[in-house]
This record gives structure tokens, sequence and C-alpha cells, in this order.
């Protein structure tokens, strides 16, 4: 006979503190793949002009990972890039462990979820939100290449986090059912109670696991009315149709002036 059993269990979120600048690359050359059986044979070659400090370090961006409006006019692979093509600067996030301790921290990824899911598509925004949440993902920890006397960053595309941002947005609307169930949550044993600890290194991590949290506790979630934010929030009340107080003031405001300036052009009011 199936039980539903419920046991204490501790959730422990953390991420590296790390340094997130935002540098310029220039798109170099093609360059191809030693192992091709994973992904796109070809790669391109880019080095960093700005910041000073890490200028000239140089890096392999997938084609997919640029703009479009540069995807667009890159020659085909193998090909050589024309000069004029190699002054064409992108952006693009470095980062590297920052000198002051610790070098952790605690982060609520509730938190973290609703601040990343606010975010206009701005490099700027992006940056602020990850000085202060820090590592994206557990993998993502900083390279210190021996024998260089420095720290080398490693390299980030915006592209991806707005993807990712993307397919959160989707997950929450679809609910549970749609949610990938087949990322099962990891515990480790201990002998302090609770005797079970769930531990994430990494913002992105641990928004998965608050997400999945939430849908075993049977959180809904509802798209906010407001047009122009349309950001999926947790519906703690069935009235509630705004992700926060500020849409749906906004949107108060916003009518009051489209009846005010409707009005104005009534022949009723005398006009």
């Amino acid at each position: 006979m199936a039980q539903t059993i419920s046991l204490p269990a501790q959730f422990e979120f953390t991420s590296e503190r790390l340094k997130w600048v935002l540098a310029r690359l220039s798109l170099n050359r093609w360059r191809r793949r030693r192992n091709e059986r994973h992904g796109d044979p070809w790669y391109i070659e880019a080095s960093v002009l700005s910041p000073t400090e890490f200028e000239g370090e140089i890096y392999g961006i997938g084609p997919a990972n640029v703009p479009v409006r540069v995807e667009r006019q890159l020659p085909s692979p193998g090909a050589r890039f024309p000069a004029k093509f190699r002054r064409i600067a992108i952006e693009a996030l470095l980062y590297v462990p920052p000198n002051e301790e610790p070098r952790t921290m605690t982060i609520d990824p509730w938190k973290a979820r609703d601040e990343f899911l606010s975010l206009e598509r701005s490099t700027t925004d992006l940056i602020a939100f990850l000085n202060k949440y820090g590592a994206w993902r557990s993998e993502w920890s900083s390279v210190m290449l021996p024998g260089t006397g420095g720290r080398r960053p490693r390299i980030a595309i915006p592209a991806v986090f707005w993807n990712e941002q993307g397919r959160i947005r989707e997950a929450l609307k679809k609910g549970a059912e749609g949610w990938a169930w087949g990322r099962t949550l990891v515990f480790r044993p201990r002998l302090t109670f609770p005797h079970y600890v769930h531990e994430d290194q990494g913002c992105f991590d641990a928004i998965k696991t608050a997400t999945t949290i939430d849908f075993l506790r049977g959180v809904r979630f509802k798209i906010c009315a407001r047009p122009d934010c349309a950001k999926p929030f947790a519906a703690d009340r069935t009235n509630k149709i705004y992700c926060e107080q500020y849409c749906g003031h906004l949107v108060s405001v916003r009518e009051k002036r489209r009846r005010a300036a409707s009005g104005k052009h009534n022949p009723k009011h005398g006009v």
C-alpha cells in the first residue's frame, strides 16, 4: 500500500562570490574543433578588447552565441574573416573570484528567481544581478592558470542567460505537469537533525530546486495581467492578477490617462 510520509530535510543554497565585468570581444577567425562529436565542428576565435586588464585574452565562441545581426554577416565556416569584420565588437561577460573573503555566500533562490525574471534584456542589469548572486551554475567555477601570475577570467555570453530566463518563464507558465521531474533532488545523510540535506552551489541550480519545491507544495503560478510585464508569479490569492502592487498601480494610472484622453475628444464634452 502506497503511503505519503512527510520527512524533515534541510536545503542549503550557496554560491561562489564572483566578480562579473562587461567585456568587448573582437571576432578574429574560424577555428575547427579537434573533437567534432559534440556540437558544431566550427567555433570563432575571439580576443578581448576591453577591459584593459584582460586585453588580448583568447576565447572560443559558438556561432549561435553571437548577436543575430553579427551572425548574419559571418563568412562561411573556414573562410577568412574580412579585415573590416574583425573590427566589429560584441558584448560578453567575464568573471573571476574577488580578492575579498569570504568566497561563498548564502542566497535566497526564490528572491533570485523573482529578480532574474524581472530583468529586462539589459547587460548592465544582468551584471548587477550576477555580482549580487555570484556563480550562475555550480560548474562555472573560476579558473586559475598556474605560472601566469594572475587570474584568467572565464567567459559567458549574455544570450545564454536570456535563453534560460525564457525557459524558466515557460516552465512556470506550464506548471507542475510540464516540469522536468526527471531532475531528482539528491539528499546527503548526516548525523545531526534533520538527517538529510540537499545542497546547491550556484544560483541557477538553486532556482531550479526552489521551483521543484514550489511544485511539490502545490504552488500554482499566474501570468501578470500587465501586458508589458507578463511575468509568472506565485498565486497565493485567487483574485490576485498582478505580480506586484506596482504593476496594478501602473495599469490603473494608464487606464485613467486613457479615459482622460478619450474624454477630451468626446463631442459630449463640448469639443
